[in-house]
């Protein structure tokens, strides 16, 4: 999973950085380390297993095997720990955000509420274009990885396998694993990731720009 390693900065009374925001984007670097430390010993082990033989071949092919059984489930634990990091510092950016502004986000269908709220608050030319369909994406999948693990039940797996075909979400935002030709397990790519980083430090400036012009008219 791609990280940028640069530290976003907000300016408030005095230049600060958003620690928080530094330190999940630390994770996502680390993950994808680790990512790339086990595609390298997936293709040493692809290299071994190509040019034994007899019992040897059987054991690095068995080894091989392992490693991409494994494989799976790293991709699906990262994949929880990056939607388990982004989704709530979304959502609390908003809560303290409409705070500031005395409003109180209802609780319920926490999207949905987001949205509505930024709409009575005309706060929309300040927000991402997409972020309905972004947040949407997001929670939806945060939910599921939370309520159900990494391997879900096969209903709730074939129901996500068509809102991804539905949905007009970006084809590159999540990708799967199958088992006999159905849905195993999902995961969301390092576009979606980047994407949802993106969206977090376009939602900050859009919140520091509407802090601005609220002091401003203040005075």
């Amino acid at each position: 999973m791609n990280s940028k390693n640069m530290v976003y900065e907000i300016e408030m009374d005095n230049l600060n950085y958003d620690y928080g925001f530094r330190a999940m984007r630390d994770m996502l670097a680390r993950m994808n380390q680790d990512d790339f430390e086990r595609q390298y010993q997936i293709t040493e082990a692809e290299k071994v297993a190509g040019r034994t033989q007899g019992e040897r071949n059987e054991f690095a092919v068995d080894h091989l095997i392992e490693l991409y059984e494994y494989s799976d489930y790293q991709d699906a634990a990262h994949s929880m720990v990056a939607v388990g990091m982004i989704a709530p510092f979304v959502e609390s950016l908003f809560r303290e955000a409409f705070r500031e502004f005395d409003i109180e986000l209802p609780m319920g269908h926490l999207v949905r509420n987001i949205i509505k709220s930024i709409s009575e608050l005309d706060w929309c030319e300040y927000m991402p274009e997409d972020l309905e369909v972004t947040l949407t994406a997001l929670f939806a999948y945060r939910n599921k990885m939370f309520h159900h693990g990494f391997e879900w039940p096969s209903d709730i797996r074939n129901n996500f396998a068509q809102r991804l075909e539905k949905s007009g979400w970006p084809s590159k935002w999540f990708s799967r694993a199958s088992t006999k030709g159905d849905p195993w397990m999902f995961y969301v790519t390092d576009t979606f990731i980047n994407h949802c980083i993106e969206t977090i430090e376009k939602i900050e400036i859009g919140i520091e720009k509407l802090k601005f012009e609220r002091m401003r008219d203040q005075l």
